[in-house]
C-alpha cells in the first residue's frame, strides 16, 4: 500500500478503499463566532490583564475545551528548558480551579512533551474520507500550531462541529483528558476531528503536553471536599494503551468513569 504522499504525487484521482471512513461524519456549523482567543501579552506586569485573561481561560476550559491565545509570551531560546508557556497554563488553570498555584506542576512533574507534525493531502473526494476522526487528546494539554488560510480542524461543541478557524499569531490550545480528570469534571476535554478538501494540503504541528508514563492520575483530593471522584484513578502507560487500542471515535475517558455518579 503506498503512502497517501506517494500517492498524492501520482496524481490520484479517487480514494482507495483503504481510506474510506465513516467515522465521524457530521454536518459542519458555521458559527458565527469562532472560538475564544485570548490574549496573554503582559499578564506577568499587569494584574487587571492577568485577571482578564484568567477569566477568560476559565470560561473556555468550561464551555469549550478548547480556545486560541496571541502573543504568547515566551522566547524559543527557553523552550527547551522550562516550557515556560505550558508551567504558566498550568498555573492560571489551577489557581482559576481555587487551588494552589503550583498544585498541577507537582502532580505533573517531570512533563512529558513530545511533538507532531502531520500533513494531509488535498483528497479527491472529501466526503468519502477524513483527515482524522473525531477523538480527544490523552494529555494534559495540547498546543497547536495550524497553517494559516487552510482550515479543516473542527472541535465539538454541543453536538455541533465548529471550524476552529487559524489565527495569525495564536496558537490553538485544548484540554485534554488527563485535566478533565484531574479537575474531576470541571474541564472537559474537547473532541475534535480533521477534515480534508479538494484545493490544498494542510499541515499542523502539534504539541502533547502530559504526565510520564509512570505517573498514578486522579481526581485532586483538594477539589473533591463532599463530592465524590467522577473518575477512577489511572496509570498514565495503562491509559495510553487503551487509548491506542481503541477505535477514533471513542471517548477513552469514559472507560474510567465511575458510573454511580
Amino acid at each position: 500500500m503506498a503512502g497517501v504522499r506517494a500517492m498524492v504525487d501520482l496524481g490520484i484521482d479517487h480514494v482507495p478503499n483503504e481510506y474510506l471512513t465513516s467515522i465521524c461524519k457530521g454536518i459542519t456549523i458555521k458559527a458565527p463566532n469562532n472560538l475564544p482567543i485570548i490574549d496573554l501579552s503582559g499578564i506577568d506586569s499587569d494584574d487587571l490583564k492577568r485577571k482578564s485573561a484568567a477569566e477568560a481561560i476559565h470560561l473556555a476550559c468550561q464551555k469549550w475545551g478548547f480556545f486560541q491565545h496571541c502573543q504568547p509570551a515566551v522566547h524559543e531560546d527557553d523552550v527547551p528548558e522550562s516550557i515556560p508557556n505550558y508551567r504558566k497554563l498550568l498555573r492560571i488553570i489551577a489557581q482559576n480551579l481555587g487551588l494552589d498555584w503550583q498544585i498541577l506542576e507537582k502532580h505533573l512533574d517531570p512533563p512529558k512533551q513530545t511533538m507532531k507534525m502531520t500533513y494531509y493531502p488535498q483528497c479527491p473526494c472529501p466526503d468519502q474520507a477524513i483527515g482524522i476522526g473525531c477523538h480527544a487528546d490523552p494529555g494534559t494539554i495540547t498546543v497547536l500550531q495550524q497553517e494559516l488560510g487552510v482550515e479543516g480542524l473542527e472541535v465539538n461543541y454541543n453536538g455541533q462541529w465548529i471550524p476552529v478557524k487559524p489565527v495569525e499569531g495564536a496558537l490553538v490550545i485544548n484540554v485534554a483528558d488527563m485535566l478533565q480528570i484531574l479537575s474531576n469534571n470541571k474541564y472537559k476535554s474537547a473532541e475534535h476531528r480533521v477534515l480534508v478538501n479538494t484545493k490544498r494540503p494542510r499541515v499542523s504541528i502539534a504539541s502533547f503536553y502530559g504526565p510520564t508514563d509512570d505517573k498514578h492520575i486522579a481526581p485532586l483530593e483538594e477539589l473533591l471536599g463532599d463530592n465524590p471522584p467522577v473518575f477512577k484513578a489511572c496509570l498514565f502507560r495503562e491509559y495510553m494503551d487503551n487509548f491506542y487500542k481503541n477505535h477514533l471515535g471513542t471517548r477513552n475517558i469514559e472507560t474510567l468513569r465511575i458510573l454511580n455518579n
